[in-house]
């Protein structure tokens, strides 16, 4: 597949959109979902910007440069990028996951994992993932696992969103070169969303 990271881009340059109001914001995994009951056309994903890092409360989780890429018809993160993130924590490690973005999901992909490991015991230990968003634009209202398509116990799984960014969180859990995970998206337009919202008013 064709590869379509750029670069790993300078955590402060996500910081200029949340001063902003719109474009590009870090990721947070604990600020509150958006509950909303979408009533427009589904939203794609293809060709927005999208930024990958680990991420772990076990030791502070300190901000790490992340991957950026733009989502296409390949794979967004290969796993020897993934495998060459910086670990979240000294002394650990980043399994090369190769992780991919679809028109609405997210899969990680442990194939090319060469030995089994575990995730470590946090509050937190993982992934998470940022879209690129102009003003007026879409808003990440759901998340959930396909479990039909994913190997791994989607019960152990936990994930969180808000707006434009989802956490995937692994902890605790074992993985090999079998391990696959598919989470689906549920996105809206804002104008959809604000429309959902007054009418609960």
């Amino acid at each position: 597949m064709t590869n379509k990271t750029f670069e790993a881009m300078p955590y402060a340059m996500l910081l200029l959109g949340l001063f902003s109001g719109c474009g590009d914001y870090p990721v947070d995994s604990s600020a509150e979902s958006v509950d909303a009951e979408p009533r427009s056309r589904p939203i794609e994903l293809l060709g927005r910007t999208v930024y990958l890092r680990r991420r772990s409360t076990l030791c502070g989780s300190p901000v790490s440069n992340p991957l950026v890429a733009q989502v296409g018809a390949g794979v967004e993160f290969t796993s020897d990028q993934t495998g060459e993130l910086e670990p979240p924590c000294s002394g650990a490690s980043s399994p090369a996951v190769e992780v991919s973005v679809d028109r609405q999901s997210l899969i990680f992909d442990f194939s090319n994992v060469d030995r089994e490991g575990v995730f470590p015991e946090a509050r937190f230990d993982g992934y998470e993932l940022a879209f690129a968003r102009r003003c007026g634009d879409m808003v990440l209202a759901g998340v959930s696992i396909d479990k039909e398509h994913s190997t791994m116990a989607a019960a152990e799984i936990r994930t969180s969103h808000h707006y434009d960014r989802v956490g995937v969180d692994f902890q605790g859990l074992a993985y090999n070169h079998t391990s696959f995970i598919k989470i689906d998206l549920e996105l809206v337009d804002v104008e959809c969303l604000e429309d959902t919202l007054a009418m609960r008013r």
